[in-house]
């Protein structure tokens, strides 16, 4: 082997292998108020990255509706932003890779800033962390949990843009612990949330609550 061999495939590790991913379909997950969150990215469609500092694939909104692995599912807006309303984080490094950290209890729950694609251009990898919600904003644009060095929030972009994903669960692996009460053909009640987005285990006698459903969309209640 010679030296030009050597120096080439030294780049071609420094470039892939410290963000080398092997692809799994199960993962521990976190709990989060009630919600199970997955500590890796989705990388091929179906499947979670090997690291929890792997980027994952990069997808646009209507893709990645359908790309969380059997039982998984993307998190409503509202559950993202329970995450990081009500749960301290700190910008960090992983494995020399750049995200944020959430402390959960005793957990922690690390998102890597995998940036995204634009008009066919990564950007901010490494400054900026995009991940899409099941939540639909208008006719052109999606809710996403956007986060950088300084802090992490709920936020919007359009849908043809390519961002990473974090699939969510609901506690026994049920895609709706709550009973999965019908509403009508087309959606199901998946949970419910008060105003300050806690997490609740069933529909308040009286009072206004958020009811979200397993389409992604979600709506006010005055009972």
């Amino acid at each position: 082997m010679n030296k030009k061999t050597i120096l080439f495939a030294a780049l071609v590790f420094l470039t892939f292998g410290m963000n080398a991913q092997t692809h799994n379909t199960s993962d521990e997950g976190i709990e989060v108020e009630g919600l199970i969150w997955a500590t890796r990215n989705v990388g091929n469609s179906g499947t979670f990255v090997d690291n929890i500092e792997d980027y994952g694939n990069y997808y646009d909104f209507d893709k990645a509706q359908n790309v969380c692995p059997s039982g998984w599912r993307l998190p409503t807006w509202i559950e993202q932003r329970t995450l990081t309303r009500y749960f301290e984080s700190t910008w960090t490094t992983v494995n020399g890779i750049y995200g944020r950290k959430f402390d959960i209890g005793n957990n922690t729950l690390f998102l890597p800033a995998a940036g995204r694609w634009r008009n066919n251009t990564l950007s901010y990898v490494d400054e900026e962390g995009y991940y899409w919600s099941s939540s639909p904003d208008g006719n052109r644009d999606a809710y996403d949990l956007f986060f950088f060095s300084g802090t992490a929030f709920s936020s919007n972009d359009f849908r043809d843009n390519e961002q990473s994903v974090r699939c969510v669960k609901d506690e026994n692996n049920q895609l709706n612990s709550l009973e999965n009460i019908s509403v009508n053909a087309e959606k199901n009640v998946l949970t419910y949330y008060s105003l300050m987005g806690q997490r609740l285990k069933q529909a308040p006698e009286s009072g206004i609550y958020i009811v979200v459903y397993d389409n992604g969309t979600s709506e006010k209640v005055v009972q």
